[in-house]
């Protein structure tokens, strides 16, 4: 049976973000400056401002390294100000930042949903990263992403190469994030997914797959029908499986 895709939401790109910056007099110029800045960004690429050192890896600045994203120091934020608003060229703070986000050049350059393309990411288990957020970013970053039964020799994460069809044995959740901090795509020639029209095909599961067709909330519900209904007369069982059973997922 076919794997059931993980249920995602790929929210629109922030096009003028601030993340990891505690200052509070930067985080004030920021959202006095914001509107502004977003109207008149450099031919409307998106520019995400990350704080502190050593920066933070957080999910806001995955996301914009996996959209490839301009990636900018706070400098930025006072250059603007300074420009009464309006935005300045972030190249000069692009460079800044390289030697605190190496990767951020190198997936700005590719275009975005490049550092996954190829790969086909399979969940088994719980993640440090909450699912709905490790799902997301991962399409974002141009892998396919589904669900899997938990295996006892497979770790929580799987990743496999799409072409040739072969398993990534030193790949897992962390390497996952590092191979999208990078920059660099994990696989050289595999065309980029997340920023096609359509995510179905980035959320497509290949078709020879022992992973499991509900995804892991759906097998609890349906467990905990069979607890209910093993105790119940034949009737009130049959009527009980009828109500808990779970909604197909869409196509």
């Amino acid at each position: 049976s076919r794997p059931a895709a993980p249920p995602i939401s790929l929210s629109p790109p922030m096009s003028f973000s601030l993340t990891g910056v505690d200052d509070e007099a930067t985080q004030r110029c920021f959202a006095h400056i914001h509107d502004r800045v977003r109207a008149t960004l450099v031919r409307g690429e998106p520019v995400t401002v990350a704080g502190g050192r050593p920066v933070r890896r957080t999910l806001k600045l995955l996301r914009a390294l996996a959209r490839g994203h301009w990636i900018v120091g706070e400098e930025y934020v006072a250059a603007c100000a300074r420009n009464r608003g309006v935005a300045v060229d972030p190249a000069p703070f692009e460079e800044g930042m390289l030697p605190h986000v190496p990767g951020a050049q190198l997936s700005r350059l590719s275009g975005g949903g490049r550092a996954l393309a190829g790969l086909t990411v399979t969940l088994r288990g719980a993640t440090v990263m909450p699912h709905a957020d490790l799902c997301s970013l991962c399409c974002e970053a141009g892998a396919r992403v589904q669900y899997g039964r938990p295996i006892s020799d497979a770790g929580a994460v799987e990743v496999h190469r799409n072409q040739p069809r072969a398993r990534l044995a030193e790949a897992d959740e962390q390497w996952l994030l590092a191979t999208i901090t990078s920059g660099r795509p994990a696989v050289a020639d595999a065309p980029a997914l997340a920023h096609r029209p359509s995510t179905a095909a980035a959320l497509s599961a290949p078709p020879s797959s022992s992973a499991s067709v509900l995804p892991p909330s759906w097998r609890r519900d349906e467990a905990a029908a069979r607890r209910q209904t093993a105790t119940e007369p034949p009737a009130a069982a049959s009527a009980s499986r009828a109500a808990a059973a779970p909604a197909a997922p869409a196509a």
